[in-house]
């Protein structure tokens, strides 16, 4: 009798364990997710911490849920438009280890330039406005990508400076 109740247990674990995996699949179908997020997922859904361990186990040693490369992936894709400081916030809130957010950054250089590029991109439509207010409106982009705002006065002369040149000399 007890032979058979180990055994109920046993196949209702390994139920719960499928259960939690194809959830897992599920999201990752949607797009890639970190450890993380996957656990509390599962967390969220009532699914015990040892079946949550197993579920994840199996799809991190097939390579599905690898957050060294969602962290590679996500400083290539985002990198271009918001600092490493912002770049780092979000991995930490997606559940990537620090240490590993770490590692990623200081493999990738930050390009020159980047925070002209942010204010660059909203120019013409902060170019008509008046020069307080496009320093105010750039310093605000700047900070809600993580840059310095004391940048803004500089970086919009630097535009400014370039839109006259171009009207002077076309």
């Amino acid at each position: 009798m007890a032979e058979r109740v180990a055994e109920d247990r046993d196949v209702a674990r390994g139920s719960e364990v499928e259960a939690a995996r194809e959830l897992c699949l599920r999201q990752l179908h949607k797009r890639a997710h970190t450890e993380g997020e996957l656990t509390l997922v599962l967390r969220r859904k009532g699914f015990a911490e040892d079946v949550t361990s197993s579920a994840l186990r199996r799809l991190i040693d097939v390579g599905l849920v690898d957050d060294a490369r969602l962290a590679r992936d996500w400083v290539e894709r985002h990198g271009a438009a918001k600092s490493r400081w912002m770049l780092e916030r979000e991995l930490i809130r997606k559940g990537v280890d620090v240490r590993l957010i770490r590692d990623v950054l200081d493999g990738t250089p930050e390009p020159d330039g980047i925070e002209r590029a942010v204010v660059a991109r909203r120019w013409p439509s902060l170019r008509l406005l008046a020069p307080d207010v496009q320093v105010r409106r750039a310093a605000g982009l700047l900070a809600r990508r993580g840059f310095d705002p004391g940048l803004a006065p500089s970086v919009v002369e630097e535009l400014r400076a370039e839109a006259a040149e171009t009207a002077g000399g076309g």
